[in-house]
Order: structure tokens, then C-alpha cells, then sequence
């Protein structure tokens, strides 16, 4: 049997795969019905780190659970609008759906480019691999505008007129 047949088998039913499996179900389990995901396992700290979507996304469409990864981009979205947020927040809390305004939602602020970065690139992911066009849609222009801040001061640089570059 060669390295990659023991790699193999070790994925598939060695130690390895206990821990994949116990992680996923771990991730499955802090995913709540309306797309919001709790990091914490312990409850040490509360809130969703927008950052981990832009991981948590693919996971579930490899995995086959497009729904889930839809219903997590729309938490971010939806939380954004709801809030009246023009940037990807660094932290948001859950939102009970069942109060019309956003009293019991927050969001953290804290301005982390490469984090919001990951949930733009988790949204073109589910867009382009998955013909999404409705979810794409509804959508595009608040994600439009996010990747325009990304241009914008404090992120780039380039002043007309000045060869920083060289």
C-alpha cells in the first residue's frame, strides 16, 4: 500500500476523519435557522465574526449545503441593511426576527478590510459556481460598493501625480 492509500484510509476512517466529522457537526450544530453562525463554543464571548464566513460558506457548499451557505451570506447582508451599515461589520450579534426593528441586533464596527474581503469572495463563490442569479441579484449592489470602499482611502495608496511605486 503506498502513502497515498494511507493517507487515504486515515481521512476516510482513521483518528483524522473523527475529528472532521466531530468539527463539521460542531459547525452545523452553532449554524441557527436564519443564517446566523456563533463562534464560540463555550459561550465565552457572543457573536458572529463575519471574517468566518467567508470560510464557513465554502465549507458548506462543498459539503452540499447551499442553503446554509446562502442563508449565511444573507445574515451578513440582511444584518448590513437592517442596521444601515455601507461596510461588512468585523462582529455582529444574532437578530430575532420576531422584533421589527434592530434594537436587538449589534454590530461591531472595527474596520478589518482583509476580513470583509472573505465574505465578498465567499458571495462571488456561491455566484459563480452555483448560477445563484436571484440570491446574485438581490444582492449586487451592496457588494458592488463594498469592493468600491476597498479602493478608497485608508486602503489605497495612489495619489495622481505621485510615483510612489518606484
Amino acid at each position: 500500500m503506498n502513502t497515498k492509500d494511507l493517507l487515504k484510509i486515515e481521512l476516510e476512517k482513521g483518528v483524522i476523519s473523527r475529528i472532521y466529522r466531530k468539527t463539521y457537526q460542531s459547525i452545523i450544530e452553532r449554524s441557527a435557522d436564519n443564517g446566523y453562525f456563533e463562534e464560540s463554543l463555550t459561550g465565552a464571548y457572543s457573536g458572529e465574526y463575519c471574517r468566518t464566513i467567508g470560510g464557513y460558506v465554502p465549507l458548506m457548499l462543498e459539503t452540499g449545503n447551499i442553503q446554509k451557505a446562502k442563508k449565511a451570506l444573507e445574515f451578513v447582508f440582511e444584518s448590513m441593511m437592517r442596521n444601515d451599515l455601507k461596510k461588512i461589520p468585523h462582529t455582529l450579534g444574532n437578530f430575532d426576527e420576531s422584533v421589527s426593528d434592530v434594537s436587538g441586533q449589534w454590530a461591531g464596527t472595527d474596520d478589518q478590510i482583509d476580513g470583509r474581503a472573505h465574505v465578498v469572495l465567499a458571495y462571488a463563490k456561491l455566484c459563480s459556481e452555483f448560477n445563484e442569479v436571484e440570491f446574485e441579484n438581490k444582492y449586487y449592489e451592496l457588494v458592488k460598493n463594498e469592493m468600491i470602499s476597498f479602493m478608497d482611502q485608508p486602503y489605497f495608496y495612489y495619489q495622481p501625480g505621485m510615483d510612489i511605486w518606484s
